[in-house]
Formats: structure tokens, C-alpha cells, sequence
């Protein structure tokens, strides 16, 4: 596995949802919680290297939302920075992708992302 602080490419994405059931129901108002739902996202890099992170759902389908529509722009993308918790990412331009022709500016080519 290569050391941080070398740059890393993304081999794989991997995300799943896991709700769980709380110990007793929270009332907000009329609004009642009965689980929790959270989004596990793993980041492998092509050297064996990896990053997990995780947020609230919110009952949103962030794990279809993730493989759909921001997958494709991080997998071959290189990682760099001196540790997994400063890491940033290159994303390549993908000619068929009308998103990266538009954009413009340093935010069309890196996106910061936090790896653990």
C-alpha cells in the first residue's frame, strides 16, 4: 500500500444504507422517530489504501443517489494529500459528460473530500 502523501488513484466506491431501530420513539410534534438510517461510503484506492465516512440519510436515497449520479465522476479520479483527512480529489473530464464540459473554475477540477 502506497504511503500517504503519494497521490492515490480510486479504484472503487462502495455505499449501503443501514437503519436501526431506536431504543424508543422520539416525538417531534406530530412527527414521531421510530429508526435511524445512515449512508456507509467506502473509498478504495488502486493501492489497497481506503476511506470510510457516513451521514444521516434523512430518508433521502443517498446510497441509489451516490451510485447513480456521483460515482462515475470520482472512480480513475487521483487522491492526494498528506493524510487521508486532507485528502483532495482530481476529477478527470469525461468528453460525453455535459456536467464537466460546462464547468469551469478551480471547483470543476478538484473537490475536496474527507477521508477517515
Amino acid at each position: 500500500m502506497e504511503p500517504w502523501g503519494q497521490e492515490q488513484t480510486i479504484a472503487e466506491i462502495a455505499v449501503a444504507t443501514v437503519r436501526a431501530e431506536v431504543p424508543e420513539p422520539i416525538r417531534f410534534g406530530d412527527w414521531v422517530m421510530r429508526y435511524r438510517e445512515f449512508a456507509l461510503v467506502r473509498i478504495r484506492a488502486k493501492s489497497g489504501a481506503e476511506g470510510f465516512a457516513f451521514t444521516l440519510t434523512r430518508d433521502g436515497a443517498l446510497a441509489a443517489t451516490i451510485k447513480r449520479v456521483i460515482e462515475h465522476h470520482y472512480i480513475g479520479s487521483a487522491i492526494s494529500g498528506s493524510s487521508p483527512c486532507d485528502a483532495t480529489a482530481s476529477t478527470p473530464a469525461r468528453p460525453h459528460d455535459a456536467t464537466s464540459r460546462a464547468a469551469s473554475g478551480p471547483a470543476a477540477s478538484s473537490r475536496r473530500i474527507s477521508l477517515p
